[in-house]
């Protein structure tokens, strides 16, 4: 009879460590996937608002484009014979602008900027030379 209450004890010594074990080990586990849902979730913010700045730096462009072969068609026009370097400079300007604002029609992400009339025949005034 006292083997059987030694060993009674022991298995309430073991049973109490082992529960606290499993115990610790859960909330660790708890912790560690609620770190990692969080850094989850903070990267698809990233990502998220990667893509506005992206748009953003889309419709910039453009408009550095558009100034640019502004400026190209400028000087070229300010010579009386302009050299074939200077037309090429235009060429050149006019279709980096023109792709950027293909990119702008095209674009899936940049569909709410487009939905203005403004923004339309712009877009319609430009691809349509």
């Amino acid at each position: 009879m006292g083997v059987l209450r030694n060993r009674s004890r022991w298995v309430d010594v073991i049973g109490w460590r082992v529960g606290l074990i499993l115990l610790i080990s859960l909330v660790a586990f708890a912790a560690g996937l609620f770190t990692l849902t969080k850094d989850a979730r903070d990267q698809w913010n990233e990502l998220a608002s990667a893509s506005r700045d992206n748009n953003g730096w889309n419709v910039a462009q453009t408009e550095v484009e558009f100034l640019r072969a502004m400026n190209a068609v400028t000087i070229a026009g300010s010579k009386e014979n302009p050299d074939p370097e200077l037309l090429s400079e235009v060429r050149l300007r006019f279709d980096v602008f023109y792709s950027r604002m293909v990119t702008i029609r095209d674009s899936s992400t940049l569909a709410p900027a487009r939905n203005t009339e403004l923004s339309q025949n712009l877009i319609t005034r430009v691809l349509r030379v």
